[in-house]
């Protein structure tokens, strides 16, 4: 299996920029620490052969998502379902 490297990304909040292998991890990790954001939005229709369909794409840096972000959602009465991390869909195995 390849990697697909791909090019550094920008927080839109922020404006810092991290260097990833994949487009929504952020940093290079020390040792096996891993941070992963993301928010977007998807849509698509299916007509026969043909699928149409686009997303939205917030690049926000985990730090901007925990001090910006989720305190935005609780301002709004939104808390977060918190969930046990599976290591294969974090990439650790």
């Amino acid at each position: 299996m390849s990697k697909k490297i791909l090019e550094p990304q920008t927080c839109m909040l922020c404006q810092n920029t991290y260097e990833g292998m994949r487009s929504t991890f952020w940093g290079q990790g020390v040792g096996e620490t891993r941070e992963h954001t993301h928010i977007a939005y998807q849509s698509g229709a299916k007509a026969g052969d043909i699928i149409e369909g686009s997303e939205f794409v917030f690049d926000i840096c985990p730090t901007c998502f925990i001090h910006q972000i989720i305190p935005w959602f609780a301002s709004q009465g939104i808390q977060p379902r918190i969930r046990a991390l599976d290591p294969w869909d974090f990439g650790f195995v």
